[in-house]
């Protein structure tokens, strides 16, 4: 399916991290977007391809417990 230029198809679960990143006015962790029928293997996915498609990029890294974790913004 060929997309008009400057349009994202958006699966629902691309979508709602979306709407969750705006809502939250800040940028997020992925640990902090789980939860309401998000897994985090489904956060993180999603989040690779909304990279991937340049809707969302990483804008810090911050020690969580003993492993760094990036910020998305």
């Amino acid at each position: 399916m060929k997309t008009k230029p400057g349009k994202y198809h958006l699966t629902i679960r691309e979508t709602e991290i979306i709407y969750l990143m705006w809502d939250a006015g800040k940028p997020l962790m992925a640990s902090e977007m789980v939860g309401n029928g998000l897994s985090i293997s489904t956060v993180h996915t999603a989040i690779r391809k909304l990279t991937e498609k340049k809707l969302v990029e990483v804008v810090d890294f911050v020690r969580n417990g003993t492993t760094f974790a990036r910020i998305f913004q």
